[in-house]
């Protein structure tokens, strides 16, 4: 099953709408009073998920037809599939990423557009302001607590000295995030090690590009090879192109007993031991909202660009088992989910 497909069954499961994907047919002039919303992501992190179970809720009580769509990480590929959806006229179109956001932007000719996932639309070029932006679009946007995470890496080590930070330099947000990271990492005494990590194809040694899973590999070696000896932490920003290997460096980190803190709560399990970031449900609910705010009759120029901060924090214990390390008690207490030392997660504070 494709990735469109298993979205397209996520928020049918959830909503119980007809939903569009691919060549299937669109309304019919009877349906025709049924608002057409397609949504396009450029990316397969799971926090993506979770917003389109955000949008998915927020549309309970509003029948809407959905096309999805999932660019993944390819900019052409999102440039080309927000053309097509644009090409069927949708009611709204509403994007997850920054990437998405662009080109959507880039390609738009008069539909309204949501953005959400995102979290600079002003370095990208789509607002001044929450309410001063372009006039065919609104949206929801959130900044990373990459502060909060120094200050959180500062608490669960207090001896600690040095990290690496692991960014994409092709991607403005994933710089951002690095350079805030530099200078709160400093505050806390902390040494930053900055790793890049790009998805540019790799070749053999006839100038062949790898195949897939020998790229992944490359990829995961050579980062974890320009990670010094002495780090003692690797603190991972959202980034989707960072997050697509995360099982890959979460596993090569465990074999050298270093810890990995992140800012996407939505994928801790697969090997980190914390994560500060924001609940990417509720993200999916606030575009929702403004989608319907659209449908109603209100401009987008009208809605002003919504910052949602419902930041969450995660602690993996099965991680922390296998690192033999334990959480101090007050970062427990604070924390929303525990990931219990067996399987699933549990309320921190019920």
């Amino acid at each position: 099953m494709t990735v469109a497909a298993v979205l397209v069954v996520l928020i049918g499961a959830a909503v119980g709408y007809r939903l569009l994907s691919g060549g299937e047919s669109k309304s019919t002039p009877a349906e025709s009073d049924v608002p057409r919303i397609a949504i396009l992501r450029s990316g397969h992190g799971l926090a993506f998920d979770d917003a389109i179970k955000g949008i998915a809720v927020g549309f309970e009580s509003h029948p809407a037809d959905f096309e999805i769509e999932d660019a993944g990480n390819d900019p052409a590929e999102a440039r080309a599939l927000a053309q097509k959806l644009l090409a069927d006229k949708p009611d709204v179109l509403i994007t997850l990423g920054a990437a998405a956001a662009q080109v959507a932007a880039d390609v738009n000719a008069g539909c309204p557009l949501v953005v959400a996932a995102l979290s600079d639309p002003f370095a990208l070029g789509l607002a001044s302001s929450d309410e001063e932006h372009r006039a065919d679009l609104t949206g929801v946007y959130s900044s990373e607590p990459v502060e909060d995470t120094m200050s959180l890496i500062r608490q669960l080590y207090p001896t600690m000295t040095k990290i690496a930070a692991i960014y994409n330099p092709a991607d403005p947000e994933s710089a951002g995030y690095l350079q805030r990271a530099r200078q709160h990492a400093a505050v806390q005494q902390l040494l930053l090690q900055e790793v890049a990590l790009s998805r540019l194809p790799l070749l053999d040694s006839a100038g062949r590009p790898l195949e897939q899973a020998r790229q992944d590999e490359a990829i995961i070696r050579k980062v974890m090879d320009a990670i010094p000896a002495d780090v003692q932490l690797i603190y991972l920003a959202r980034d989707w192109v960072v997050l697509e290997e995360l099982d890959g460096l979460t596993k090569e980190a465990a074999l050298r007993n270093i810890p990995v803190v992140t800012n996407d709560p939505a994928t801790i399990s697969p090997g980190c031991l914390a994560a500060l970031g924001d609940e990417y449900v509720s993200v999916g609910r606030e575009a929702a909202r403004q989608a319907l705010s659209i449908l109603a009759g209100t401009p987008p120029a009208d809605i002003p660009l919504l910052a949602e901060n419902s930041v969450i924090l995660v602690l993996n214990r099965e991680v922390a088992q296998k690192l033999q390390y334990t959480f101090p008690a007050p970062i427990e207490q604070r924390a929303t989910r525990i990931v219990p030392a067996q399987s699933g997660t549990v309320p921190a504070n019920p």
